[in-house]
């Protein structure tokens, strides 16, 4: 990342339209949940794209995604994937996943961890390296009161990194995503153009709510669509697994 700007991996300006009138704030939805019956409910973000579950006392997330390769393109081009506690009705969400982006005509991977207000903290290559194709696992786990530990495992290298800090976090929701990420510059704030990450599995999702570990299908789950502000839909979660703990999110729809 340059020093002129930073990334946010979710927009501060951002507010959602529409979430069976219960959700405030962090991603712009514009439309109510759809679905058939049987189905998992259906909403459109401008900057998310995967699953999220409101629900009280989420104490733990945690998925293992494979780092997607982006694909060169003419410009600058950002991604993202992480799990996260708190992001679905309230602005307390702390999160922690990979960065995937192609900037001045380079790929460029890391790992990061985010905490509103504040801006994401880049994890340093040489405490955990991150590259296309490596299996990262991302753990965020509350340990007591409003303290927290984020573990970032790369599997692939065989590196983790352990955050621990104090957070007044609401609990109360649980967000598996690839997310299109916020550019804050001296100029303002504006969303990033898509990286085409081609396709990314999160496997081993689950979270602790009420001190219980269950997986997505236990939960009251919704299916996140990313549609570009032109309405098109450029980012999709797949169905998930039986077990209810694998999914993909593809680029393009």
């Amino acid at each position: 990342m340059t020093a002129s700007r930073i990334i946010r991996f979710w927009g501060s300006s951002r507010r959602l339209t529409a979430w069976v009138g219960s959700f405030i704030v962090v991603v712009m939805f514009t439309a109510l949940p759809v679905a058939a019956a049987g189905k998992v409910p259906i909403v459109f973000s401008h900057n998310w794209a995967g699953y999220a579950a409101d629900a009280q006392d989420v104490t733990l997330v945690h998925a293992a995604w494979t780092v997607p390769a982006v694909k060169r393109t003419s410009g600058n081009t950002y991604s993202s994937s992480w799990v996260g506690i708190g992001g679905t009705k309230s602005e307390t969400l702390i999160q922690a996943g990979t960065a995937q982006e192609f900037e001045n005509g380079q790929a460029v991977y890391y790992a990061w961890v985010e905490v509103l207000p504040q801006a994401a903290e880049q994890i340093a290559s040489e405490d955990l390296r991150v590259r296309p194709g490596d299996k990262v696992g991302v753990t965020i786990r509350n340990t007591s009161g409003d303290r927290w530990e984020i573990k970032i495992e790369n599997a692939s290298s065989g590196q983790s990194v352990v955050r621990s800090l104090t957070y007044a976090s609401c609990k109360c929701s649980a967000e598996w995503i690839e997310e299109q990420p916020t550019i804050v510059s001296p100029s303002g704030e504006t969303l990033a153009t898509l990286a085409n990450f081609g396709t990314v599995t999160f496997s081993d999702a689950y979270a602790k709510v009420g001190g219980t570990t269950v997986s997505l299908t236990k939960l009251n789950v919704v299916a996140v669509n990313l549609m570009s502000e032109t309405k098109a839909v450029i980012s999709t979660p797949g169905d998930l697994s039986e077990s209810g703990n694998h999914f993909k999110i593809t680029y393009g729809g």
